[in-house]
């Protein structure tokens, strides 16, 4: 609040009419939420166009494992703000692993993901 009433301290100065900090902030979080959820929404729609069972997303911020309508949506976060990483465990689980609380004895060795001739990610070695 203090914040928004030095903003309309200088915009009275400046003749400009009143300001708010705090609603302009809630409309771009609500504008950024409504285009999580169109892009969540559109994604889902094509793996199940094509037939997919699930689809693997990125760079959205927010790590998510779910279930969306029967598809499985996977989204791995970002690595500078959320240090999270998406693995595939050798049964065919997938994880989030948030490496600001990952310990070394939780961290898998053999898995440096790549994909083979099939496409499918598999464990190194």
């Amino acid at each position: 609040m203090e914040l928004n009433s030095v903003v309309n301290s200088v915009r009275r100065f400046l003749r400009l009419p009143y300001w708010s900090l705090s609603a302009y902030l809630k409309n771009r979080v609500k504008k950024a939420v409504e285009f999580i959820s169109h892009f969540e929404e559109a994604v889902v729609r094509e793996a199940r166009a094509r037939n997919c069972q699930g689809v693997i997303c990125g760079h959205i911020h927010t790590p998510d494992d779910r279930d969306i309508d029967g598809i499985h949506y996977l989204n791995d976060g970002d690595w500078v703000e959320s240090c999270t990483a998406l693995v595939e465990h050798a049964d065919g689980r997938f994880e989030i692993i948030n490496w600001n609380l990952a310990t070394p004895a939780s961290i898998p060795e053999a898995f440096h993901a790549h994909s083979d001739r099939d496409g499918c990610l598999v464990a190194a070695g």
